[in-house]
């Protein structure tokens, strides 16, 4: 049975001339098969504190990461010993706002997707929020890349087949937002057909490779060799890369953080944090199936909703099944809902919040709005939605 094809909105063609004009090198193919819901015509308004909190947890992490113990202890039991340091692109933090207008982490991800859609997304409708989107984009390349990015270098954008992602039209934005911005080429690689020598680094068709922008999500390359004898030198530099996402992203921080994190040093990032726990820190599996109402279940290294089960719904037989595995449960946090309005027809949709940074620095935040049980990009009227702060 074939999907249902969701409408289009009335803004969507719009956005996609946008595309074509700026992104010479976008098949019109590609851009003619985009789902509408990579462009909500809707504005989501909230208030200015909404911000200010996502600012402030973001201040706390980077304080949190530049701490030499807590560095120490995370690389303790990290899985290379030596390996390159540069920042990690393209963080996001993924939050849900609860009843008293707090944020509450959801979770934080060190490859985060949809960056440059997402930008054009404010552009094509001249709102002035995030207005330096791209250039903050482009000096954090700059910062992570240095001489690595730049004229006459091998720069890749890689993946495992790249070309079957939802997002690839993404990796052909930024092939030509890379080249354009540094004069560099710029290709899209397959993870599998990268060769590691040891004089030259990475090699990609016979030729050394200076970069990588990582989409992978195999975060510390244990199915990827070539990758993980990158990361251990400085011939090739890759970002994201797993330093980056040992710190911040794997859900495992989120277990030790409610643990060990001082409120009094870090008030903003702990007052975020819900409670999450390992499996194993329950009696027994009746232990916690008594009390799965109130948890999400996650595999700690997933992404996105992938392996994510609400325990309200959760089968027992599914339940029994990942009890073995190395799960953790996270308490639920109700997804905030909105009723918004659109050319006359008035729909309701739960939202969550994505804040893109780095370092220490906001570079752009987007809604994705939604309905039924898990953040899709199938919603009529839904999807990637902008922001106004008032």
């Amino acid at each position: 049975m074939c999907a249902e094809i969701p409408p289009m909105h009335s803004l969507f063609p719009s956005f996609q001339k946008h595309l074509q004009q700026n992104y010479s090198t976008l098949p019109s193919t590609r851009i003619d098969s985009l789902t509408p819901q990579l462009a909500s015509p809707l504005v989501l308004k909230l208030p200015k504190s909404i911000y200010t909190q996502a600012q402030e947890i973001v201040d706390d992490l980077y304080r949190l990461t530049q701490n030499s113990e807590y560095q120490k202890q995370q690389h303790a039991h990290f899985p290379f010993t030596h390996f390159q340091e540069q920042p990690s692109l393209l963080s996001s933090l993924d939050v849900h706002v609860n009843e008293q207008q707090q944020l509450k982490i959801i979770e934080i991800n060190t490859n985060a997707s949809s960056y440059l859609v997402n930008a054009e997304h404010y552009t094509s409708r001249s709102m002035p929020l995030f207005a330096d989107a791209k250039q903050s984009l482009k000096q954090s390349f700059q910062k992570t890349f240095g001489d690595h990015l730049a004229p006459g270098k091998l720069f890749l954008i890689i993946d495992e087949n790249p070309e079957q992602q939802n997002m690839y039209v993404e990796f052909l934005m930024y092939r030509e937002f890379l080249a354009k911005e540094f004069s560099v080429r710029c290709e899209i690689a397959d993870v599998k057909e990268l060769v590691w020598d040891a004089t030259q680094g990475l090699m990609w068709r016979g030729e050394a490779v200076s970069g990588i922008y990582n989409r992978s999500t195999d975060f510390y390359f244990k199915d990827s060799p070539h990758l993980a004898q990158a990361f251990q030198n400085s011939q090739t530099l890759l970002s994201p890369h797993p330093w980056g996402y040992a710190l911040i992203a794997d859900k495992n921080r989120l277990i030790e953080w409610n643990e060990q994190l001082d409120p009094q040093v870090y008030p903003h990032l702990t007052r975020a944090l819900l409670k999450t726990f390992r499996f194993s820190q329950f009696k027994d599996a009746d232990d916690l199936w008594s009390q799965r109402n109130g948890f999400f279940f996650k595999p700690p290294n997933a992404y996105g909703s992938r392996s994510v089960y609400k325990g309200k719904s959760i089968s027992r037989t599914v339940f029994q099944r990942i009890f073995s595995d190395d799960f953790i449960a996270q308490e639920a946090c109700a997804a905030p809902e909105v009723v918004m309005e659109f050319e006359n027809q008035k729909s309701q949709f739960k939202y969550d919040l994505r804040f893109y940074f780095f370092e220490n620095k906001i570079q752009l935040a987007i809604a994705r709005l939604y309905q039924g049980q898990l953040t899709n990009l199938q919603t009529p009227l839904g999807g990637l939605t902008p922001l106004e702060f008032t």
